[in-house]
This record gives C-alpha cells, sequence and structure tokens, in this order.
C-alpha cells in the first residue's frame, strides 16, 4: 500500500492548534474502537472497567456495555445500556470518561468553559447560557463541575460534566440522560466510588536501535488515527476507521519497525517501504514532521 495513506492520516496542521482547542473540538468517529485502553470482568453483578492504563477504575451496572470512541484526538471511555450500533451513536443515557494525560498544571475553570460552549445548544442550535461551576472531587482529586439540561430533538437531556485535576492529567467525564434522577444518582454517588490512581508504568526500551526515541516512545492519538512506538521497536498505526487501499481491500492497522537516530525517526513498513520523520516532544505532544515538511501533532495516550 503506498505510504501516502500514512502520511495522510498522521497529518495535521498545529500553526494554530492549541490544548484548549483539542479539548473543545467534539468531532466524532463513526467506528467504534476496540476496548484498547480499557479491560471488562462481571463480578458480584458488576461491570468492571479501567481506562487510561488503570487510572481510572470504576463499574457500571452488569447488564450494561463498554465501548471506545475516537473523539479527535481525544479517545473517550463509553458506557451504555445498549451496545453501540456500527456509527458510534451514543444512546440517550449514556456515560463517557476521558483523561487528558500529562496535563497538569491546566486553567480547570478555563477549560470547563470552553468545553460547556461547543456541548451546550439550545433546540435552535445557538448557544446557552454558561452555567454555573461547582467544585467537585474524585478519590481525593479536586476539579470543577456543572449541570445543565440540553435540549436535543425527541426531549431534553440532564447533564452533568465534570474535570479533575491529578499529578498525572486531567480526569473529565460526562453523564447524560433524559432521567433527572437516573443523572443525579450517578453523578453522586456511582462515580464517587471510581478510583483515580497513577496509570501503569510502561517498559523502558532494551533495544540499542530506539534508545534515541526513548520520550517518543508509546501510544499517541492524531485527529485520525493513533500511532504507537512500543519498547521492542515496533511501529503502529491504527486508524479510526477502517480505509480502502488501492488493492480495493479495507485496512485499520499499518504494522512495520522503527529504528531511531538523535531526533530522527526510520520507519520499515511490513510491505518493506521505508519512510523517515523528524520528532520532537512538547510535554503531552509529540510533533512528527515528514520529509515533505508537513507536521502531525499527536497527543499522548496512557495504554
Amino acid at each position: 500500500m503506498p505510504r501516502r495513506f500514512c502520511i495522510a492520516i498522521l497529518y495535521a496542521a498545529t500553526a494554530t492548534t492549541a490544548l484548549l482547542e483539542a479539548m473543545a473540538a467534539d468531532r466524532l468517529s463513526a467506528q467504534t474502537l476496540p476496548a484498547a485502553v480499557a479491560t471488562v470482568e462481571h463480578a458480584r453483578q458488576q461491570l468492571q472497567f479501567e481506562h487510561a492504563a488503570g487510572m481510572v477504575r470504576g463499574a457500571a451496572p452488569a447488564e450494561w456495555h463498554i465501548g471506545e470512541r475516537a473523539v479527535g484526538r481525544e479517545v473517550h471511555l463509553v458506557l451504555t445500556p445498549a451496545p453501540l450500533g456500527t456509527r458510534g451513536v451514543l444512546p440517550a443515557t449514556h456515560i463517557w470518561l476521558t483523561v487528558h494525560a500529562l496535563v497538569t498544571d491546566a486553567d480547570i475553570r478555563q477549560l470547563m468553559q470552553r468545553r460547556l460552549e461547543n456541548q451546550r445548544t439550545v433546540a435552535s442550535g445557538q448557544p446557552a447560557g454558561m452555567p454555573p461551576l461547582w467544585p467537585v472531587e474524585c478519590s481525593g482529586h479536586a476539579g470543577q463541575m456543572a449541570t445543565y439540561q440540553r435540549h436535543v430533538a425527541g426531549g431534553t437531556r440532564h447533564v452533568v460534566h465534570a474535570i479533575v485535576q491529578t499529578p498525572w492529567g486531567l480526569c473529565e467525564w460526562h453523564v447524560e440522560s433524559p432521567d433527572a434522577d437516573w443523572t443525579r444518582e450517578w453523578s453522586t454517588q456511582v462515580i464517587a466510588q471510581w478510583h483515580i490512581g497513577p496509570p501503569r508504568q510502561r517498559t523502558l526500551p532494551a533495544s540499542p536501535q530506539i534508545e534515541a526515541a526513548g520520550e517518543a516512545l508509546g501510544s499517541w492519538k492524531g485527529s485520525g488515527s493513533r500511532m504507537r512506538l512500543l519498547p521492542d521497536g515496533r511501529f503502529e498505526l491504527v486508524w479510526d476507521r477502517r480505509r480502502l487501499t488501492e488493492a480495493g481491500t479495507y485496512e485499520r492497522v499499518l504494522i512495520g519497525s522503527f529504528a531511531a537516530r538523535d531526533d530522527l525517526l526510520f520507519v520499515t513498513f511490513s510491505d518493506g517501504s521505508r519512510r523517515h520523520y523528524r520528532w520532537r516532544r512538547v510535554g503531552p505532544w509529540l510533533l512528527l514532521t515528514d520529509h515533505e515538511g508537513r507536521t502531525a501533532q499527536l497527543r499522548y495516550l496512557y495504554e
């Protein structure tokens, strides 16, 4: 498969992209991803889950379903009473949560206002008034919470939205339902039992061929794909939705291997073709520049 598919997926303009804009974006992918950052087990009539390499652990009713959705440069763990369809459309009653890894010095009030500006609309599609923010705490981590009503076709939804700061990044969750009592119960009782703690640490690189890229190792989310630079030298690119190749087949995963020297990554794909990229780490962001000078901006993921 020609490598321009890879370049096109990774490419993203970076001149005006900032953390607030990335968090405010709410463009949903049409494909529910496999639960790569969540594990599930049934115990004591509850659905046990973990997200972001174990940073968030909790439970939901045993008959519920757990899934994953790509939302721009974010990955949301989703809890729903019915399975998500192929388009990943959320039912009226749902919960999602996400972790913004390594963001430790954010202005949470400002982030909440930007997020709510994007989410809160009245039936006419015009922005509604901004709800008040209230202090919230989960596992000893403080943050801000807002409650409001969202008017959509078919009725009114009751919403609780919150963001808390932790030493490992921001934890954000969203509870929505037409049932006000259900929303209130979940946001005050069930989520209060969730545990937020340190994520599992990744293995340090053992191969000398990739030591120079130590700060670039891990999982990274672009606007349409997820890239993994693994400690054993493997390279993986997982698209948010399947792509049609020139061979007439659909693919979601592109694999290969990589080596590193200084700020260069040398990637060899499974078909034998090769590409190189310059990389630069800026906090929770990885900037990748290809041989044509195009730069992709990817956000770090705990996996």
